[in-house]
């Protein structure tokens, strides 16, 4: 509920769309979820049915911005974008938050406890196949490694 509150305070006229699993708490225990400009649907980003059930629940709904701020692997990066940037409307923007760049990732990066202790999520072939979804999209990469000292604080934007 910390970026919902966040997004509903940073756009006062904005209605607010979340999507979660609510695995961590229930939604109905999430107290800005009940905000009035604050609408949510419980699904999975990364499956193919959700784009029939966000048509379901918000019909027609488009987006002036998407933010990515799920499961943060290149294959689930993949997968959301495929689902999700189609609702986002051609003057918006889709932001994938917490990117770990393996593409641009030095020797040392590389060797992140993290990036070793899952070579079977994070590695250059899930990577290619996230990269191959925006290939053909306007992108634009902020690197903000060096203000977080974090190795996944990269964040990538993409529009139609």
């Amino acid at each position: 509920g910390a970026s919902a509150s966040a997004w509903v305070d940073f756009f006062p006229n904005a209605t607010v769309y979340g999507l979660d699993i609510f695995v961590r708490a229930s939604a109905e225990n999430i107290p800005i979820l009940q905000h009035p400009r604050v609408k949510w649907l419980k699904g999975d980003s990364t499956h193919p049915s959700i784009s029939g059930a966000i048509q379901k629940a918000w019909p027609n709904v488009q987006f002036d911005i998407i933010i990515d701020d799920g499961l943060h692997t290149p294959e689930a990066n993949a997968q959301t974008f495929k689902n999700l940037f189609p609702f986002v409307k051609s003057t918006g923007s889709y932001y994938i938050e917490d990117v770990w760049p393996l593409d641009i990732a030095s020797q040392k990066d590389l060797k992140h406890f993290w990036l070793q202790k899952n070579p079977d999520i994070y590695n250059m072939l899930k990577m290619n196949m996230f990269l191959n979804e925006i290939d053909d999209k306007q992108v634009e990469r902020f690197d903000l490694r060096h203000l977080s000292g974090h190795p996944d604080s990269y964040i990538i934007k993409v529009q139609p």
